[in-house]
């Protein structure tokens, strides 16, 4: 496929970068010189500066030959722009960052399809709902939900004292494929670098692994005391940051949880939050300013998120509620590079919006069997909802007798709102949706295995 990624940014490049892995034909357009010369040493794509709303601009990138164009500026209106452009070179499919609900609103006067969007990422909503999902799992440092069959991915990191420290996969037997969930992962540090390990029966939880289980919903109360000796749900939220992303959480968090406070230091941000929110209480001071938090009762928080601008300012915060009393710290992290050094200090759970971006732009670019794809494990890893196709090497045979690629494993067989824990003897019938969890170097082969033989 040829592919056109306008904007260079955290979100750009990486698209640039796990497309070019793959084999696909990209190019690229950005205005910041420095930018694409990093890219161009780093990948193997044609890189242009320039505006990206210039034809000339685009034609020299190659946006005739283009299958596709993602346009990820930090403009909505030049990324709308971009797609203008591409319609009119006939670019089967334009995908567009937008983020101002004047454009995506159901009641917008300009309809994105009449501008040439076909589809529309915001990563604010992304993230947002990312981390509402976040807050709803005790413990849980990734969640992903697939839209079929009521299933989910959900990371832990495994805390010293988890009943099933030590024991041998195999142990669980029917405890754990019987009741509808699977550890499709374990995340390991070892000398100071993660590695990521797709486990089989011999293999054992240690205290610290962060295990990836795929599972339904219901079970949620199955696995968590096998984690948790004790169980403590959120009530109290303290949110740091009056951002647009940090307004969007505070208005989900409220529905929810009976005691919120949103801190910011900028007054009249302060002020919009206040008068946007219903239940929490803002207070106008820096987070980082240990009087402010205790203005806030950090002491008593179940849940501290800070989701500033500000990486350094999210960072300091989260520790300071650490070592004040809270019971588990958030941050946003916008920076990809940052994410790494982050998960090694005392921070429960990381987010990075550009990344969680990334995964949900891929999905649009991926075969057609791929209906919902997440990247996990900084990008590591991906867990994959796929519909095996009529002709495809999966169906119509036990799964032990599918060569499947390594670094890869099935996870789930969804049957109408069915979770079915798969065995070697489970088969694949044409149109069946399943979840496949998979190392990003492996995501390709474990695609082409549900597509027809003729286009694989």
């Amino acid at each position: 496929m040829r592919v056109l990624v306008v904007g260079a940014g955290a979100i750009g490049f990486n698209v640039a970068e796990q497309l070019a892995a793959e084999g696909h034909d990209v190019s690229v357009v950005e205005e910041d010189p420095e930018l694409v010369r990093r890219i161009n040493e780093t990948m193997d794509v044609l890189a242009v500066v320039g505006n990206g709303a210039s034809p000339h601009v685009l034609e020299a990138a190659g946006i005739a030959e283009c299958d596709l164009a993602v346009a990820v500026t930090d403009s909505d209106e030049m990324n709308i722009v971009v797609c203008m452009i591409a319609r009119e070179y006939d670019v089967a499919t334009k995908i567009a960052r937008i983020r101002n609900p004047d454009y995506t609103d159901e009641k917008a006067v300009l309809k994105l399809d009449r501008l040439g969007v076909d589809r529309q990422i915001n990563p604010e909503q992304i993230t947002v709902a990312t981390m509402c999902r976040l807050l709803e799992v005790p413990g849980a440092k990734e969640v992903v939900d697939f839209p079929d069959g009521n299933v989910t991915l959900i990371g832990f990191r495994v805390p010293p004292d988890a009943p099933l420290i030590g024991r041998a996969l195999s142990e669980f037997g029917g405890e754990m494929e019987g009741e509808g969930f699977l550890i499709v992962a374990i995340e390991r540090h070892e000398d100071g670098r993660p590695r990521v390990i797709i486990p089989r029966g011999g293999d054992r939880v240690r205290a610290d692994d962060e295990i990836y289980v795929i599972m339904s919903r219901e079970m949620l109360p199955i696995l968590l005391p096998m984690l948790h000796r004790r169980i403590e749900r959120v009530q109290r939220v303290v949110l740091y940051g009056a951002t647009r992303e940090g307004r969007q959480l505070a208005q989900a968090v409220e529905k929810n949880y009976r005691d919120v406070f949103l801190i910011e230091p900028d007054r009249a941000l302060a002020t919009k939050a206040a008068e946007e929110l219903d239940q929490a209480t803002v207070l106008c001071g820096d987070a980082t300013d240990p009087a402010v938090l205790a203005d806030a009762r950090i002491e008593t928080a179940d849940f501290f998120v800070a989701a500033s601008e500000d990486d350094q300012a999210n960072l300091m915060a989260g520790l300071l509620a650490r070592r004040a009393g809270a019971r588990k710290v958030m941050i946003l992290v916008n920076e990809p590079s940052h994410v790494p050094i982050v998960n090694s200090l005392d921070i429960d759970v990381v987010i990075n919006p550009r990344l969680v971006t990334v995964g949900e732009i891929l999905r649009h670019v991926r075969r057609e069997s791929v209906l919902a794809l997440s990247r996990i494990g900084d990008g590591a890893a991906e867990v994959m909802e796929l519909v095996a196709e009529a002709g495809s090497p999966i169906v119509g045979k036990p799964l032990r007798e599918t060569v499947f690629p390594a670094g890869a494993l099935v996870g789930a067989v969804l049957r109408g709102d069915e979770m079915i824990i798969p065995a070697g003897d489970t088969v694949i019938q044409p149109g069946g949706k399943v979840v496949v969890f998979a190392l990003t170097e492996a995501a390709e082969a474990v695609q082409r295995l549900f597509a027809p033989s003729s286009s694989a």
